[in-house]
C-alpha cells in the first residue's frame, strides 16, 4: 500500500486511544496519512481470524496415547473462543468424546490472520489495525497526492526556492486522474504554492523559463513557471 495513498482509519487498543489527547490523535493520523484514529472497539467485530491445532509434543507429555483425540478436539473447537480463553486465563476447555478437558497455552498452537481488508499487527502488547479499503474517493485523493509529488519534484528540478509561487498547467489522458484534478484542484494548488492551476495545456500562452514534463505512470503532462 503506497504511503501517499490516504486510508480511512486506523484502530488502536482502546486503552491506548483513550490516553491520547485529540491533538496527538490528529498528529498520528496526519503522519499515517489516514482520515481518523479510532479505538479497536469501534470495529464492532473481531479483526482477526484464528486457527488452532494441538501441540503434539506438549500434549503427549500429559495425554500419551490419547493425544490424537485431544488434538482432534482442539482442531474441532471454536478457534476464536480458544484463543480468547487462553489469553484470559492460560487454559481452555475442549470436549473429548463427550468429556470436558482442560488444555494449556503450551498445548495449543494458535495462529492469527487479519481478516480481508485489514492489516493487523500486535507488538509489545499493543495492537494496531489498518483499514485497507480504498474507496473511489480515497483513490482520487491518492492520485492528487501523486500529482503533488510530481509537481514538487518539478519545482525542485527547476531550481525554484521553497517559497516561490508558481503558475501551473496540467492535463491528463486518464479520465480518473482528470476527475481527481478537478475535485482536488485547490488542495494541489495549495501544496505546490500555485497562484493559478489550469487544467489545460498552455495553448497560445508565451512562457518564459518554463519547466515542463510528463509522468507516464499518471498519464500526466505539466508546465509550470514562476509567478
Amino acid at each position: 500500500m503506497r504511503t501517499r495513498q490516504p486510508l480511512r482509519r486506523a484502530l488502536v487498543a482502546t486503552t491506548a486511544h483513550d490516553r491520547l489527547s485529540e491533538e496527538l490523535r490528529r498528529e498520528v493520523a496526519d503522519e499515517l496519512n489516514i482520515g481518523d484514529l479510532e479505538p479497536l472497539s469501534a470495529a464492532g467485530a473481531d479483526l482477526v481470524d484464528h486457527s488452532a491445532k494441538g501441540n503434539f509434543r506438549a500434549l503427549g507429555k500429559r495425554f500419551a496415547k490419547d493425544t490424537p483425540r485431544v488434538a482432534a478436539a482442539i482442531a474441532a473447537a471454536d478457534a476464536g473462543a480458544l484463543a480468547a480463553a487462553l489469553k484470559e486465563s492460560g487454559t481452555a476447555t475442549v470436549v473429548v468424546d463427550g468429556e470436558q478437558v482442560q488444555v494449556s497455552e503450551a498445548e495449543v498452537l494458535v495462529s492469527e490472520r487479519p481478516k480481508e481488508g485489514w492489516s493487523v499487527v500486535n507488538e509489545q502488547g499493543e495492537t494496531v489495525a489498518l483499514d485497507l479499503e480504498v474507496t473511489p474517493e480515497l483513490k482520487q485523493a491518492g492520485l492528487a497526492r501523486e500529482v503533488v509529488r510530481t509537481l514538487q519534484e518539478a519545482r525542485k528540478n527547476a531550481g525554484l526556492e521553497v517559497s516561490d509561487r508558481i503558475t501551473v498547467w496540467v492535463t491528463s489522458t486518464d479520465a480518473e486522474l482528470s476527475d481527481a484534478l478537478g475535485k482536488h484542484a485547490e488542495e494541489i494548488a495549495r501544496e505546490v504554492l500555485a497562484v493559478e492551476l489550469h487544467q489545460e495545456a498552455p495553448v497560445g500562452v508565451t512562457l518564459v523559463d518554463v519547466a515542463e514534463g510528463t509522468e507516464e505512470d499518471l498519464q500526466l503532462s505539466y508546465w509550470l513557471v514562476k509567478a
